[in-house]
């Protein structure tokens, strides 16, 4: 089990943890926008996530795109 609150690399307690943007790539036609999470010490990645603000607007402009094809 993980000691969390702990940074597994350099053993640090985690109070905050720097955030950055990242691309993920799942191939070179499927790419998302991301975050990456890292320790404010060692810098370790500790997680990576997608943004869900850029989900929300793909699939906003999915449904507008959707709608306007609709009523043509």
């Amino acid at each position: 089990m993980l000691n969390t609150g702990i940074c597994p690399h350099c053993k640090k307690r985690i109070t905050h943890v720097n955030v950055q943007d990242v691309d993920m790539k799942y191939d070179p036609m499927v790419q998302w926008n991301g975050y990456s999470y890292q320790c404010p010490s060692c810098k370790l990645v500790l997680g990576v996530q997608m943004n869900p603000h850029t989900l929300d607007d793909r699939l906003k402009d999915e449904i507008l795109k959707e709608l306007k094809n609709m009523f043509r």
